[in-house]
């Protein structure tokens, strides 16, 4: 495989080998699946990890929003060209994904996650 950005796209090349190139994908995919949680990393820098043996539920709303379903939190990610991430999200293979700030946007980034909110649950 080449280690192309498309081929980083699609899940080939040097992702598969556990190596990411995070400035165009805007998310870590682990070498050895399946992985055991999710890192969310906020633009503040904070990290939450949410456990993939909890999650009940992925909905994918156009390209530029997914929503991740547990039972005490709702996690939804927005950004752009999210469907990357979303294939990643099913196989369980996502380490981890990063907010960034949009001034850091200069579109031409394959996945970008312009904001991550979770919403805790009663």
């Amino acid at each position: 495989m080449s280690g192309s950005p498309i081929d980083r796209y699609l899940g080939k090349g040097a992702a598969q080998a556990g190596e990411t190139d995070s400035k165009s994908l805007g998310f870590e995919t682990a070498a050895e699946p399946p992985c055991r949680m999710l890192d969310l990393v906020y633009k503040d820098g904070d990290h939450e990890a949410v456990p993939y043996s909890y999650l009940v539920g992925a909905r994918m709303k156009g390209g530029g929003t997914v929503e991740l379903e547990f039972p005490d939190r709702i996690v939804t990610l927005r950004g752009r060209n999210l469907n990357a991430f979303y294939q990643h999200v099913l196989a369980q293979t996502a380490h981890r994904v990063t907010e960034s700030d949009t001034g850091f946007d200069d579109e031409r980034c394959l996945c970008w996650f312009e904001s991550i909110v979770v919403e805790k649950r009663d």
